[in-house]
């Protein structure tokens, strides 16, 4: 009778912490103070400037390119910077982001770079 009763209470043991509610994921604010859409002429390294609306403790700023003439630099957390660079162009007008995240959200910048000049 014991080792029944012990069985019982390991099972209602077993289902009240298979049950917890999961903790929810800290999403964490920004947002991108400069333009999000940046029209460049030449080549050259530029600034995206940031605010962080709500911080999300061990969270940090992330920046990624999706093509391969668009290179972050890096991030200056002090100064809310991120600093990227742009290839020239030497064809047709083109467009390329960048990404950034914080936590679980993200925001994009784009970059859309001139055609090429042939004189």
């Amino acid at each position: 009778m014991a080792k029944k009763f012990f069985s019982i209470i390991a099972m209602f043991a077993l289902l009240f912490t298979a049950c917890e509610t999961p903790k929810e994921e800290a999403v964490g604010k920004f947002h991108i103070t400069t333009p999000t859409t940046i029209e460049v002429d030449v080549p050259g390294c530029f600034n995206a400037y940031y605010e962080i609306d709500e911080a999300v403790e061990g969270a940090k700023i992330a920046a990624t390119s999706n093509v391969e003439w668009i290179h972050i630099n890096g991030i200056d957390e002090e100064a809310c910077v991120i600093q990227f660079c742009v290839d020239e162009n030497t064809g047709e007008a083109r467009t390329g982001k960048v990404e950034v995240t914080y936590a679980s959200a993200k925001e994009d910048i784009t970059i859309n770079q001139a055609a090429a000049v042939i004189e």
